[in-house]
């Protein structure tokens, strides 16, 4: 049924805020059993880069993070490449924020990937690892004036999110006695919920009006917009709808402003191509980032001949490189059962190290080939908190105390979005070629309190 005059939200109108509902539990439904072969799970992860997994986790311990280099390297060249063959100057520069692990970043930036970043300690990061100025991309709603300054002074390119933001770099700027090219963030209402909440909105000519305050500054030149529509889009198409303002305002300020674009900057937001294409019948993962490199490069190129400038192409992939190259290895410490009947296994991995259960599915499958049966189970973590649930009415062969299990497709935001909450966070390994080498130490109680300090009239 359409919505009604009075509930249509124009794009340049505030968006209600609704509650969000975390953890919602549903009863099970009754049979605890169920045998029919059809339903018999037929993905088992019995082994990660020819890494057997149960000596994995027998070395290194349970829970245990394992990240795939050969699937890392694997993601990363099909994308690039996928774009790079419709759109030869395309720079692929990793979202710091997707996974924060020192060794993803590096082996990335050794594919050669630049750095996304949207904070001064991601920036650190960045400078840590030798990314140079010129490769790092520095974004999001909020940066320091020190931040600033040792972007400026490093050649980072910055991507202007706010007019005071604008105004602080134009200071940070004319200390430095330098006029810096800028890129300048734009929104549109292209996606069911636009994020509002960054940049400049192009219907409501917002962004003209940044774009036009940075073309007349004397210490700022115009140089790139940049665009990042969300997270985990199911298409191309926000990217289809977002060009065909965008293009045409690019335009208008080459005219009017006398602009020559440097960068275009489409963010990231592109979906794991394996998940993506399991949920597309006829779909072959391969097949995923060349549909979206056609369906974002057509248009752009039929736009770009209208215009004087030829852009870089820029985007800022995190979950389409780095989901599908990391696993969780968990086992089973508890069996029981719900007042209703359901079966429930207790697990050693719970959601400070899953915080994506909260909001989208988790892809959990056995260590090792099971029984013709299966049962559905619903899964809980160790943590003491009724939200602490994986999955419910997962369909596994059955499982008991010591049961090995694999989540896969976590290496995005799980890393970086994790916490240290009753148990400590595990070690993260490099699977590789049939060797498995550490990228992360499993944290101690060290970890938790080495950093505070007790007044002397505390102690005991």
């Amino acid at each position: 049924m359409p919505a009604s005059r009075s509930d249509r939200r124009r794009p340049w109108e505030p968006m209600t805020l609704t509650r969000h509902s975390f953890g919602a539990i549903s009863k099970y439904s009754g049979a605890a059993l169920n045998t029919r072969a059809p339903l018999v799970p037929t993905t088992v992860v019995e082994a990660i880069d020819r890494c057997d997994v149960r000596a994995l986790a027998q070395r290194y311990g349970s829970p245990l993070f394992v990240v795939s280099e050969s699937r890392l390297r694997a993601e990363f060249r099909a994308l690039r490449d996928a774009f790079r063959e419709h759109y030869a100057d395309t720079e692929i520069a990793y979202s710091y924020k997707t996974n924060y692990l020192t060794g993803i970043r590096a082996l990335l930036h050794g594919e050669g990937a630049g750095a996304e970043v949207v904070s001064g300690l991601e920036l650190d990061m960045a400078e840590a690892l030798g990314v140079p100025g010129e490769r790092t991309i520095f974004n999001g709603p909020y940066k320091s004036d020190e931040d600033l300054r040792r972007a400026v002074k490093r050649g980072v390119w910055v991507n202007l999110d706010s007019l005071d933001e604008l105004a602080a770099l134009e200071r940070v700027a004319a200390e430095q006695g330098r006029v810096i090219p800028v890129g300048v963030r734009v929104t549109a209402a292209v996606t069911e919920t636009p994020w509002e909440k960054f940049g400049f909105s192009l219907e409501a000519g917002l962004a003209e009006e940044a774009c036009r305050r940075v073309a007349a500054s004397a210490t700022l030149r115009l140089a790139g917009l940049h665009a990042h529509l969300g997270t985990d889009l199911s298409g191309p198409e926000p990217f289809e709808s977002l060009l065909q303002p965008l293009l045409p305002f690019m335009g208008r300020l080459e005219r009017r402003a006398g602009v020559r674009w440097e960068v275009l900057d489409l963010g990231g937001g592109l979906p794991n191509r394996h998940r993506h294409a399991r949920t597309r019948p006829g779909t072959a993962p391969d097949d995923v980032f060349p549909a979206f490199a056609r369906r974002i490069v057509r248009p752009l190129a039929t736009g770009l001949r209208r215009l004087a400038s030829r852009p870089r192409l820029v985007l800022e992939p995190g979950r389409a490189i780095v989901e599908h190259a990391v696993f969780l290895l968990t086992t089973v410490v508890a069996t029981k059962r719900l007042p209703a009947g359901t079966k429930a296994a207790i697990l050693d991995a719970g959601v400070h190290l899953l915080p994506t259960a909260y909001y989208s599915a988790l892809d959990i499958v056995p260590a090792e080939t099971g029984p013709l049966s299966v049962e559905e189970v619903t899964l809980f973590g160790p943590l003491c908190m009724q939200v602490d649930c994986l999955g419910g009415g997962l369909r596994l062969p059955p499982v008991q105390r010591g049961s090995l299990l694999v989540v896969k497709n976590c290496g995005a935001y799980t890393d970086s979005q994790s916490m240290q909450f009753i148990h400590a966070r595990p070690a993260v390994v490099l699977a590789a070629d049939g060797r498995a080498e550490i990228l992360r130490d499993a944290e101690s109680v060290s970890h938790f309190v080495g950093r505070d300090r007790l007044p002397e009239r505390l102690r005991r």
